[in-house]
């Protein structure tokens, strides 16, 4: 029987609804404040305020969708105490 270490990659996927305020327009506001830089929720709503925003209101998802992939494992030689490495 042959033993193996898999990786498991988890993509989670979170719909956070932010209600705003602003007097500019919300295509360039929205491409202005880099939103695709930010690491957090919160890095978003403050890139949005350093933009003019009026931030009214925060709904954080904390459930989300979860998709899981497993593309890579590394067959463990427990004869040998290596450990080969193999894509699938």
């Amino acid at each position: 029987m042959a033993k193996y270490k898999i990786y498991i990659d988890e993509t989670r996927t979170l719909r956070h609804t932010v209600i705003l305020e602003t007097e500019e327009d919300i295509d360039k506001t929205l491409d202005q404040a880099q939103i695709g830089d930010c690491v957090h929720l919160y890095d978003v709503i403050s890139a949005l305020e350093d933009e003019g925003c009026n931030v009214n209101e925060v709904a954080e998802d904390d459930n989300g969708d979860s998709e899981f992939d497993v593309d890579e494992y590394e067959e463990i030689d427990e004869s040998e105490g290596n450990v080969d490495g193999k894509k699938s």
